[in-house]
């Protein structure tokens, strides 16, 4: 009887061992990887959302001292930036600007421009989880456009002010 005591007592703890073991192995990868996906599909919205910021900045920041002055890929940059506060953080070879006329051709003169479309493209999403592990992974995310048309373009009317 006492042999059978003894090899219990031995096997108690076991349990205490293992779970860690499992919890490490099964949920904590699923839990990052959860995580993961929710920080890309936040990072995708952010992206379209960028756009859309982007090109209305270009439509309505279109004059400077009574002079027609485009918007610049800096100016709507720094307009992106400054919204968004984790992502993205994006460079002027991250993002196109284009004054389009009505058969959506590029234009540069003021009575020609009918559209304004801004664009990101070569964005990649850069994962935190890989990062840990030493494993660096960037995912190139499709490019992202949105054209509106051009309103004033930041001209005031006269009599307006």
């Amino acid at each position: 009887m006492r042999n059978r005591t003894r090899r219990k007592c031995s096997q108690e703890g076991q349990t205490l061992v293992e779970f860690p073991l499992v919890l490490l192995l099964t949920f904590l990868p699923i839990v990052l990887g959860v995580m993961e996906f929710g920080r890309a599909l936040y990072t995708w919205g952010t992206i379209v959302e960028a756009t859309r910021w982007g090109t209305r900045e270009a439509i309505v920041a279109g004059f400077e001292g009574g002079a027609y002055k485009p918007a610049t890929v800096d100016d709507i940059i720094d307009n992106i930036n400054n919204r968004s506060l984790i992502q993205p953080k994006l460079t002027p070879a991250n993002v196109a600007v284009d004054y389009l006329n009505s058969s959506y051709g590029s234009t540069n003169t003021y009575a020609n421009v009918r559209y304004v479309r801004v664009s990101i493209i070569n964005y990649k999403f850069k994962s935190v989880v890989s990062g840990f592990f030493g494993i660096p992974v960037e995912i190139p995310l499709p490019g992202f456009s949105t054209t509106l048309p051009r309103e004033s373009l930041g001209a005031v009317p006269a009599g307006w002010l």
